[in-house]
């Protein structure tokens, strides 16, 4: 469970990140996600924080109910890292070809 926790934290903890450095680049209009422009738009960066911290707790709870099914626990956190990895290594990589122009 606790993997599962820090698999699921350090996701978001790398995609906020990721979201802090690209504030600073595009405008708000370019975050593909709805709920993160309704939060940023809404409460500025303390909104985001509020709704990433929101979406940890929830995975976390996910995670924990699917616990006694260890396939399935093991599943989601892989599952979740992989997605993670992914999504923020491409991030960081349009983030510095942005930078570099």
């Amino acid at each position: 469970m606790i993997t599962v926790a820090l698999a699921i934290a350090s996701a978001q903890i790398a995609d906020l990140l990721t979201f802090i450095s690209a504030a600073t680049i595009f405008p708000i209009a370019f975050e593909a996600n709805p709920l993160i422009r309704w939060a940023f738009n809404g409460a500025g960066l303390p909104g985001v924080i509020a709704l990433k911290l929101a979406a940890v707790a929830l995975m976390v709870l996910i995670a924990y109910v699917a616990e006694p099914i260890r396939p399935l626990a093991v599943a989601i956190a892989v599952t979740l890292g992989l997605v993670g990895a992914f999504t923020n290594t491409f991030a960081v990589v349009l983030l510095a070809g942005k930078v570099g122009q």
